[in-house]
């Protein structure tokens, strides 16, 4: 089981496993990463390989909100932030 997948419990017991990976919409991965949003934005396209695109249709609409696993928030963050800050 991947490390990722698993939520520590509360009360100190055997941690439970997670279903899915968690997905996060571009603003709040963009603030995880660090980076603004302008900027994540253009490094998501630019790396389009990396990140494949995921949707969530949101409102009556169907405004699509792109989303952003952990493990490539992980990858963004490794590709951004230089060793040793």
């Amino acid at each position: 089981m991947d490390e990722d997948q698993v939520q520590p419990r509360i009360d100190g017991g055997y941690p439970v496993p997670l279903p899915v990976e968690p997905l996060f919409d571009m603003p709040v991965a963009a603030l995880l990463v660090p980076m603004n949003y302008n900027a994540f934005k253009a490094f998501v396209s630019r790396h389009k390989h990396l990140f494949p695109a995921r949707y969530r249709l949101v409102g009556r609409g169907h405004r699509r909100v792109r989303q952003i696993s952990a493990s490539e928030i992980r990858l963004a963050r490794e590709m951004v932030i230089r060793p040793g800050r």
